[in-house]
Order: C-alpha cells, then sequence, then structure tokens
C-alpha cells in the first residue's frame, strides 16, 4: 500500500508541473491536480483535476484529453519507473461541494447549525 502512496503522490507532482511547464490554457485559467488515483494493479491512474475559472472547465477537459498521450510520453521519460500508468484525467468538484455545504450550513439559524457541525449521536 505504502508504495501505492508514494507513485500516486509522485504523478501528482509530476504531473503539476507538466502543466505548469509544458500546456498553454487559456489566460487567466489554473488547472491544478487535486490527486492522483493508482488502481491497485497500478496500470491505471485516475488524475483529479481542478480548473478555475469554470468557464474554462469544458474545453480544459478537452485539452486534457488531447495531451494526455504527451504526458504520457514525458512521465515514461521523467520518472524511473519500470511501468508508468494509463492517465485518465477528471474534474474534481470537491471544492465547489465544499462551498455548498459552507453555504448551506451558513444559512442555518445558530441553534440549528451547532446541532448540525457538532451532531456527536
Amino acid at each position: 500500500m505504502y508504495r501505492k502512496q508514494r507513485v500516486e503522490s509522485l504523478l501528482r507532482e509530476e504531473l503539476n508541473y507538466l502543466l505548469k511547464k509544458e500546456a498553454e490554457f487559456p489566460l487567466g485559467a489554473m488547472v491544478t491536480v487535486m490527486r492522483v488515483e493508482l488502481t491497485n494493479d497500478g496500470e491505471q491512474a485516475v488524475v483529479w483535476v481542478s480548473i478555475f475559472p469554470k468557464k474554462f472547465e469544458v474545453s480544459i477537459q478537452k485539452q486534457l484529453g488531447r495531451m494526455t498521450p504527451m504526458f504520457g510520453g514525458m512521465l515514461v521519460k521523467r520518472l524511473r519507473m519500470q511501468y508508468v500508468p494509463k492517465i485518465h484525467f477528471r474534474l474534481d468538484n470537491s471544492n465547489e461541494t465544499a462551498d455548498e455545504i459552507t453555504r448551506l450550513l451558513d444559512a442555518l439559524p445558530p441553534e440549528e447549525r451547532e446541532g448540525a457541525v457538532h451532531n456527536d449521536s
């Protein structure tokens, strides 16, 4: 399990680097690798990316899809691994979900908010 976590971390780090150095995104767009999930056999890696602002999500997702083979080739050269997993980019909406939960909690009356946040039952 420890090796899997190390490989996920290494892939996240390297892909963030490659996104910054090799990809040309629209002016004002930010793309960040949030996490990488490696399959148990190590053959596939789901790469969760955050794209800001939201208006660029569709175009950047298409661009990432086109660039995936190039990133795979670059990872082979940069990493000294016997096998580099096949990369699959996915959109990470966890920040939006957290923002929505915060917004909903803030809308609750104070007495209900306290119970929702600290419900130990």
